[in-house]
């Protein structure tokens, strides 16, 4: 073997493996995709339906950014009322305002209503001019 200077070092086996005509379907990843929060899973496994507590904490803070209250005394406010983050957390500025593309995605909706109707009554009308200015801008 060691003719010439050479020395075997590895060998390697192959075989021809029989396959059938039909290729196997490839195995999609499972999906990994975050629920939107105020969204849970429904009852039939296959749609998102609102998610009761967490709508509420989204009209809560919805009522709170048209009032121009900052991201820290929402948090605090929400955790007065005992809100949790979906971990179950106390809620923070940061954690508060990483809802906000969330808050906007909703807000048309939740921001409309008898609800929402009959608690603009009792809101500060500076507030409500913005509010009815940010939803122009938003139809444009």
């Amino acid at each position: 073997m060691h003719d010439a200077g050479w020395t075997l070092i590895a060998l390697e086996w192959e075989r021809e493996v029989e396959s059938s005509s039909a290729p196997e379907p490839e195995q999609l990843p499972a999906a990994s995709e975050e629920i939107p929060f105020g969204l849970r899973i429904g009852s039939d496994c296959r749609h998102l339906e609102d998610d009761p507590l967490e709508m509420q904490t989204l009209r809560f803070l919805a009522e709170m950014i048209v009032q121009d209250i900052s991201f820290t005394s929402m948090a605090e406010a929400l955790n007065v009322r005992e809100y949790r983050t979906r971990d179950g957390r106390p809620w923070n500025a940061a954690a508060v305002f990483k809802l906000t593309p969330r808050l906007i995605d909703v807000a048309p909706r939740i921001l409309s209503g008898a609800e929402w109707d009959s608690r603009k009554k009792t809101a500060d009308p500076r507030h409500l001019e913005l509010l009815a200015l940010r939803r122009r801008s938003q139809r444009s």
